[in-house]
């Protein structure tokens, strides 16, 4: 055997060995797969043994002729097994069985019987075997063609042709041989080549017939690229030969016009290689000829999401659905439309690669009512040569007088017509199949649903917007009632204590607290937040200030306290502020007849401060669930039920906490701890507690109370 024999040989075995590997990554264990895989390998043990062999006489030729019987006897058993499920008679499936079982045991026997076998020897095997055998293949095909029915047979005719293929070439190798007496040469060299031939057309029915349980995957990408390599390199050997042919026999002029030749065929192909168009054609052609379905739904869905979630926002995000429809068609661009809810019409919000669009459709347009109720995938050129299918349509004329317009795709929110996508003609845009028109609807749905996201996050920015406006508006009301209260206190006693120089100075003291307070406020709105003026203080002064403020109501505040001072880091006027609130808080809760005390002490390292009424009191769900929730209030529209929620707030600012301990019917004590300003405030190691008891009355026992902090 020479060496194309060798190579052709080594192909059949190369190309088999991949197609084995492949079936073996996507076998899911039925029978009919298993047995596909066992005869591809043993394929490629066969045609390795035979390209071995013609190099080196280390392999038997009645080892190559077992190989022979081998190879066809598993092939035969695929057959035999495809044969039964159709219900080929068990006589014909039993023959072919004998002859295959025949010709492997009388070679077994010949190899037995001498250590070598001559090539005359082997014939009188291997012709006569390999005869019966590819004939009975043959039969065993056309008994299967015969008795499949009719919807099947178009996914067993690639099978059916590839070993048939086989069977067929080895039928005309043997008879050959038998009438001439000589297996031919070139004849048994080139059967490698043939058989390498026969391994796409196996791929392809493998890809086609899910009975038989193989799931073959080869990325498109793959197929593409190797299909590109091949035919430049068959492009490149026709060149070569071309070339040389003009070497040949141009004469005088032959070398000039060889590389004449050469470098515009070169250009010829970098010309090829380079078109958009003929690459795509080559992907189409591929699709529809090598793969059960038109579009690796993998990587086109990949794409979908890698334009989605790559958009800025603005017009990019309008231009997105444009970008991704025109990948999946091949279209040059577009144009898209979205709904204006508050105008009630559609506009169009992005162009790419085509002029800006500024009519509007409104929501009773033809065209939206047909999208909305149809979803239909729209195709221009359809609709001009049968509108009928179409319902008679009237489209807009802002897309008939587009020349370019080819589809309308809808992009559909449940029953709702967020917008449409309207694309210019391109490389697939004609002619769509049902892959297409699935494909653009279910790309539409969700390029629909992320439009949709998009603006509900916008409303909601919005809305989270006025509500931090509408909680600084209650804030600043708050306080703004705090200072009415005061001022109006101070107008209602003027008449009467105008003429008392104390009242006088105590007016004038209230007024300019209630200017520096308006001064925070407006220090508020400029800058988005309190300045605070923190520094040291003494917390017994500032209650102090705070009970003074709250005297005008009954009942009166209490103060009881042995600290003469004790220093806390505070803004003034802010803890003024939180302290007042809690005595006034104290006093809505109690009759006129009850107490309200406050009381000054010190707890481990912090300052405590506590503030009891003998009022209503609280359960334990209304402490945890709504005391310190902002604008939840039970004082009606008196209240804006934002107090307790800045007592705890700016307690927690300074570093402290706030403790609540309250029944119903007993009252309610809140114990606010501060940290010291500094090391002059010493704890002292025998202070009474809240949960101990005092002198004072105020704590409480705490198997009587409820604790929140």
């Amino acid at each position: 055997m020479n060496s194309f024999g060798t190579a052709s040989y080594a192909l059949a075995a190369g190309l088999f060995g991949i197609l084995a590997i492949l079936l073996l990554t996507s076998w899911r264990g039925r029978l009919q797969g298993g047995l596909l895989i066992g005869a591809s390998l043993v394929t490629v043990i066969w045609a390795a043994l035979i390209a071995i062999q013609g190099k080196t006489p280390a392999i038997p030729l009645a080892g190559v002729v077992t190989a022979e019987f081998l190879r066809d006897g598993v092939w035969i058993m695929f057959l035999a097994n495809l044969a039964g499920a159709l219900g080929v008679s068990k006589l014909t499936r039993r023959l072919a069985h004998i002859a295959w079982v025949g010709a492997l045991a009388m070679a077994l026997l010949l190899w037995w019987q001498s250590s070598g076998l001559s090539i005359a020897a082997s014939g009188v095997v291997l012709v006569p075997g390999g005869l019966a055998v590819s004939l009975m293949g043959l039969i065993l095909i056309e008994q299967i063609y015969r008795n499949a029915p009719h919807q099947t047979r178009a996914a067993l005719k690639y099978i059916l042709f590839a070993i048939g293929g086989l069977f067929v070439y080895d039928l005309f190798l043997y008879s050959q041989a038998f009438l001439f007496k000589a297996i031919s040469a070139d004849a048994w060299n080139a059967r490698g080549v043939v058989n390498a031939m026969l391994v796409p057309f196996l791929a392809l029915a493998v890809r086609r017939n899910p009975n038989l349980s193989l799931e073959l995957f080869v990325s498109r990408h793959v197929v593409f690229y190797s299909t590109t390599l091949t035919a430049v390199g068959i492009y490149l050997v026709a060149i070569s030969a071309g070339a040389y042919y003009i070497r040949l026999f141009g004469g005088t002029w032959g070398g000039v016009v060889q590389i004449v030749f050469v470098v515009g065929a070169i250009g010829v192909l970098m010309t090829l290689l380079t078109s958009d168009s003929l690459r795509g054609k080559l992907r189409v052609f591929l699709g529809k000829h090598f793969y059960k379905n038109k579009f690796d739904y993998r990587e086109e869905w990949l794409h979908l999401i890698a334009e989605m979630t790559t958009q800025a926002g603005g017009r990019d995000l309008f231009a997105m659905p444009i970008r991704a429809l025109s990948h999946i068609v091949g279209s040059d661009g577009g144009s898209f439309w979205l709904h204006d809810e508050t105008r009630k019409i559609y506009d169009c919000r992005a162009c790419v690669g085509t002029e800006e669009i500024t009519e509007t459709l409104r929501e009773d347009d033809s065209l939206i009512e047909f999208l909305k109720d149809r979803d239909w995938i729209i195709e221009m050129e359809e609709w001009r040569q049968h509108p009928e299918n179409y319902a008679n349509l009237a489209m807009p004329s802002c897309l008939i007088k587009n020349a370019g317009t080819a589809l309308v795709v809808p992009l559909l929110l449940g029953e709702d017509l967020i917008g449409f996508v309207v694309l210019q003609a391109g490389q697939r845009t004609e002619g769509l199949d049902y892959e297409d028109r699935d494909l653009l609807k279910t790309a539409g749905r969700q390029l629909a649903t992320h439009i949709a996201r998009h603006k509900a996050d916008e409303l909601l920015t919005e809305s989270r917007q006025f509500d931090a406006y509408h909680r600084l508006t209650a804030f600043i009301m708050h306080d703004l009632k705090n200072l009415i209260a005061q001022l109006s206190l101070l107008v209602g006693n003027a008449e009467k204590h105008k003429a008392n120089p104390e009242f006088v100075d105590d007016m004038i003291e209230t007024v300019a607290n209630s200017v520096d307070r308006m001064n925070r406020l407006m220090n508020q709105l400029r800058h988005g937040e309190v300045q605070e003026q923190v520094q040291s203080m003494d917390l017994r002064e500032a209650v102090e200030r705070a009970i003074l403020r709250c005297a005008e109501r009954r009942p009166i505040p209490e103060l009881i306290s042995d600290e003469k001072s004790m220093l806390v880091k505070a803004d003034s006027g802010r803890l003024v502020q939180m302290l007042e609130h809690l005595i006034r808080n104290a006093q809505d809760a109690t009759t006129d007849e009850g107490s309200v005390r406050v009381q000054i002490l010190k707890k481990a390292s912090q300052a405590c401060l506590l503030v009891e009424d003998s009022g209503s009191g609280m359960d334990e769900e209304f402490i945890r669930e709504r005391l310190f929730k902002p604008f939840d209030s039970t004082k009606g529209t008196k209240g804006m039920g934002i107090g307790a929620y800045q007592v705890r707030d700016y307690a927690k600012m300074m570093g402290g906490q706030v403790n609540v301990y309250s029944e119903p019917g007993s009252g309610t004590c809140f114990e606010i701890l501060l940290p010291f300003s500094d090391e002059i405030n010493q704890p002292d190691t025998d202070t009474d507690q809240p949960g101990g008891r005092d002198t004072s009355g105020l704590s409480r026992p705490a198997e009587e109370n409820t604790r929140v902090s």
